[in-house]
Formats: structure tokens, C-alpha cells, sequence
């Protein structure tokens, strides 16, 4: 059963998020999603882990999709995507289908940005285990030549020009999702991007002191096709998760006989038997 809620973080802000409820819950999962795509993206995987007995939740970050507020909808800042709407999808979580007024498991998947950000949100210390998929630390030196020059030129030059005159980036332009993120945390994410620490360079002043204490099992999955997310840039994120049991996987898509995988393709029902089977028994063995 799929039940659509709206939940409201500390701050006030509402986020929508839908509840894919199991019959036999284990558990739950969490996904947090990449930038630009749409929470209904994820619904495969959210039906297929609901046959594996853990209820799932999917949601769309503030700014985005059905998550508006009804005044300055797009006055967001992009750690408020972990502070506050990963935060607050947390403790719903802890709230579904509580067993002896104990909360189930959770897990939390974080699919590239979402990765990126578990551990701005304090409770992050709740989960059971995180499942990073294709996340990292984009800087742009640290791809070769001539893909660094590109990742120069988008938070330098393509990101202020096509952010001009808009509430609304339309990450459509860059390849990067069919949803439009507020142009605010478009630009706070390319001027990430230019530090090679990303958002845990000192300069930000972000509340980054959680990372290094989650202790729990991290799988982290990279795709050697994969241009978003190179490995030296998943090895990053990675360092900064140093109390963490880390399995790192960088799955090369000629091993399951496949011509792609990409940054997103790890999302589809084609890989129900292979990478989604593997990364359900993981969670499983970590509940």
C-alpha cells in the first residue's frame, strides 16, 4: 500500500513523502534522492524492498516537486536538505509501525546527494545502515582531462548564466534530473563543487561534526561508467565517514553483461536480480 503524507520539519517547512507500507515490515528504508529527480522515481525499488519486508519511504526535498511552502517556497539553502527534510523523514520513520513502543530498523539509502548529506541531519546516529548509491564529493581537478574542464565550466559559468531571472534551475539543461531544484540551492551546490573538500571545506561552517561519528556498516556503490561520480571522488565522501564499517563496490556493468549503469541506472527493474537482490541481503544482514 502506497500512502501519500505531508510531514513538517523543525523548522516549519512541509515536505511530502509517500509510505510504501510492507505487510511483514522488518523494517524501513529511507531513500534519499539525487538532485533533480523525482521522489516517484524510486517506486520500483519501493515496491520491490515492500516484497522483501521492510516498508519504504520515498519524499522530495523542500523547493521541489509537492514540497512548497505556501510563502517563499524556494528561499532554501542546500543543508537544509539534510538539517532539516532528511531530519524530519528520520523521525517519521522512527513512528512506523512501532512494535512494543520500539521503532522497526532503518536504513537509509542515499542516492548521490543524498548521500552527501546523511550526515548534516542529527539523528543519522539512529540508523542501522546506510546504502550510498554513486555518491561522492565533486570536485572539479579530480576528474581527468577533458571531463574537469566541463566540470569546471558548469558551476562557473553554466550554472550563473541559466540561473538568472529564475526562482527554478531547470537541471534539465545540465543532464541532471527532470525536476526543477530552487536556483538558490543551485548556486550553493556550484560553489561546493569549487572547494575541493565540497561542503566539508571549513569555509561553509556547516554542522559536519556527525560524519564522523556514525558508526554504523556503510555500503557505498560506485559504476566504473559513471561520469558524475568518478571513484576518487566517492573515496572522498567516504574519508569523511572514517568511524563507519565502509563496503566500497565499484561495479563495472560488462560484469552483469550489461553496456550501462550510469549515474542513475542502478534504479531499474533490470537489475531486480543482481544489484537489488545484493543490496537487500546487505541490509538484511544489518538489520
Amino acid at each position: 500500500m502506497i500512502s501519500p503524507q505531508k510531514i513538517y520539519c523543525a523548522d516549519g517547512y512541509p515536505i511530502a513523502l509517500s509510505l510504501y507500507q510492507a505487510d511483514r515490515a522488518e523494517g524501513t528504508v529511507i531513500i534519499g534522492g539525487a538532485v533533480g529527480i523525482p521522489k516517484k522515481f524510486y517506486s520500483d525499488f519501493a515496491k520491490f524492498l515492500n516484497e522483501k519486508n521492510y516498508h519504504c519511504i520515498t519524499f522530495s526535498y523542500r523547493g521541489t516537486e509537492d514540497s512548497l511552502a505556501m510563502t517563499n517556497p524556494f528561499d532554501v539553502k542546500l543543508e537544509d536538505w539534510g538539517v532539516q527534510d532528511i531530519e524530519a523523514v528520520i523521525q517519521f520513520a522512527k513512528n512506523v509501525d512501532t512494535k512494543d513502543s520500539e521503532s522497526l530498523p532503518i536504513h537509509f539509502i542515499g542516492h548521490s546527494v543524498g548521500g552527501q548529506l546523511i550526515g548534516l541531519a542529527p539523528s543519522s546516529s539512529v540508523l542501522n545502515s546506510m546504502v550510498f548509491v554513486a555518491s561522492s564529493c565533486p570536485y572539479w581537478k579530480r576528474w581527468i582531462f577533458p571531463e574537469n574542464i566541463k566540470m569546471l565550466l558548469a558551476p562557473r559559468v553554466i550554472f550563473p548564466i541559466v540561473s538568472l531571472g529564475r526562482d527554478e534551475f531547470p537541471t534539465q539543461i545540465l543532464g541532471l534530473g527532470n525536476i526543477k531544484i530552487p536556483t538558490k540551492v543551485a548556486k550553493q551546490w556550484a560553489t561546493w563543487m569549487l572547494k575541493p573538500g565540497y561542503l566539508f571545506d571549513k569555509t561553509f561552517r556547516l554542522p559536519i561534526n556527525h560524519y564522523s561519528a556514525l558508526i554504523q556498516p556503510l555500503l557505498s556503490l560506485g559504476f566504473k561508467d559513471d561520469k558524475l561520480a568518478p571513484e576518487i571522488n566517492i573515496k572522498k565522501l567516504l574519508s569523511e565517514f572514517y568511524s563507519a564499517t565502509i563496503t566500497e563496490k565499484i561495479i563495472d556493468p560488462n560484469d552483469l553483461n550489461i553496456s550501462n549503469i550510469g549515474h542513475s541506472g542502478f534504479f531499474k527493474v533490470k537489475f531486480r536480480s543482481s544489484l537489488w537482490e545484493d543490496t537487500i541481503t546487505w541490509i538484511k544482514q544489518n538489520n
